[in-house]
């Protein structure tokens, strides 16, 4: 699996936008957001703080991903950076918390005295909120290459932290295993039906007991999209949390109408919306969230400066000894596949390499960068394994002697 600064800003913004939409509106009924719903980014509304004022989502979030820029990911620092939040206000909008689940609040308070963190979360089935799932997401960034199997002992750690009954580890493998396929490729349906089948395979295999199964049946039987919104619910349960989320991002065909509907459908709306967004940027592309939106957010130039620190981590940089030959199909091939993928989903990548072919057209160089040019490689080539025809030697080698011309000025 190939992560992109695509996918690193997705899963950033994604969840952070989508928690500062729900912020305004949270624990309002559904009936009165069906009478006056959400059609934009507002503030002052249920906290009486700014436009594009984020939560616990994304604090909680933003500390994971920070402490995924540790030399050694360890899950006391993330736990000292929970502790730090809740004590000094660290990764909040404004330098104070405004906002916690009671869970996540004994498991920090827990935190502060256990010699083992992944003893710290609420063990019960009255515990099973959605604070860890709202903030899973950037963990796909650490197991995203390991076989599925081998994830779950690791998301099973970080959530533990504050939420380790089996329900709300299940939910977070189900939610990053979803993200997973999404990041592969897939579409949106066709990685639901993936992480189905892989899921059930899991709970199979670990023995998930009959009852722990039944949460799960509205997402693993049928078509969760096919459901009434009646039989969605916006709660802080982590079950109807991911079952919204899904159904939002199934049922939409953008972003911005994805973590609407989320946060239309009233009571924790922040969370719902926050989890909705990061899966519906991967799905649909960073450049799906509303520009405005981005630049509302409280805090955008830090936000910004931690994706950029984690594209830099996880991204592969190409050097000019990376890229093949003249006349090196063979190479062009593997270097294509080794420094590109998908940019989202397969429709996405379509769009952004018949642009960049349009460029090359019309000798527009300077408005293609590396990224576009290999990107339009591996695509190439996809489509030329799916098909009969032969390569085209020159195509190849225009994207080859731009390669070697931008990486050297970029070097130099």
């Amino acid at each position: 699996m190939r992560i992109t600064q695509d996918h690193i800003k997705s899963i950033i913004f994604g969840v952070a936008v989508g928690d500062a939409l729900g912020v305004p509106v949270e624990f309002s009924s559904r009936e009165s957001l069906v009478e006056k719903p959400l059609t934009d980014m507002i503030g002052f509304g249920t906290y009486n703080l700014p436009k594009g004022t984020w939560s616990d989502d994304s604090t909680m979030t933003f500390c994971l991903a920070e402490s995924l820029l540790d030399d050694e990911f360890d899950l006391k620092k993330l736990s000292n950076r929970f502790i730090n939040w809740v004590d000094w206000g660290y990764w909040t909008p404004y330098g104070e918390l405004f906002d916690i689940g009671n869970t996540t609040r004994k498991a920090i308070d827990n935190l502060r005295t256990i010699d083992n963190p992944e003893n710290a979360g609420g063990s019960h089935e009255p515990d099973n909120g959605n604070g860890s799932l709202m903030r899973i997401l950037p963990l796909i960034l650490n197991i995203g290459k390991l076989p599925i199997p081998n994830t779950y002992s690791i998301i099973k750690s970080v959530s533990s932290l504050t939420h380790r009954h089996e329900r709300s580890v299940n939910a977070c493998f189900y939610y990053l295993t979803f993200a997973r396929y999404i990041i592969h490729g897939h579409s949106k349906e066709s990685a639901y039906q993936l992480t189905n089948a892989t899921v059930k395979n899991e709970f199979k295999e670990r023995q998930i007991i009959d009852k722990e199964f039944y949460e799960f049946k509205n997402i693993l039987e049928g078509d969760l999209s096919n459901l009434s919104i009646s039989k969605i619910r916006g709660s802080g349960y982590v079950i109807h949390s991911l079952e919204a989320s899904l159904w939002c991002l199934l049922n939409s065909n953008s972003y911005k109408e994805a973590v609407l509907k989320a946060a239309n459908l009233g009571e924790d709306t922040d969370t719902t919306a926050a989890i909705t967004g990061g899966i519906s940027a991967l799905c649909f592309g960073y450049n799906s969230i509303p520009v405005d939106w981005v630049e509302s957010l409280a805090k955008k130039e830090e936000i910004e400066r931690l994706s950029k620190r984690l594209i830099s981590k996880y991204t592969l940089k190409i050097k000019l000894e990376d890229i093949p030959e003249i006349d090196d199909i063979n190479g062009a091939s593997n270097f294509a596949h080794k420094f590109s993928g998908y940019r989202t989903t397969f429709e996405e990548t379509s769009k952004s390499v018949f642009e960049t072919k349009n460029k090359l057209k019309t000798k527009e160089f300077e408005k293609i960068n590396i990224d576009d040019l290999a990107e339009s490689l591996f695509f190439y080539f996809r489509a030329l394994r799916h098909g009969d025809g032969q390569p085209n030697i020159d195509y190849i080698n225009e994207h080859i002697r731009l390669l070697r011309t931008k990486v050297l000025n970029h070097e130099e």
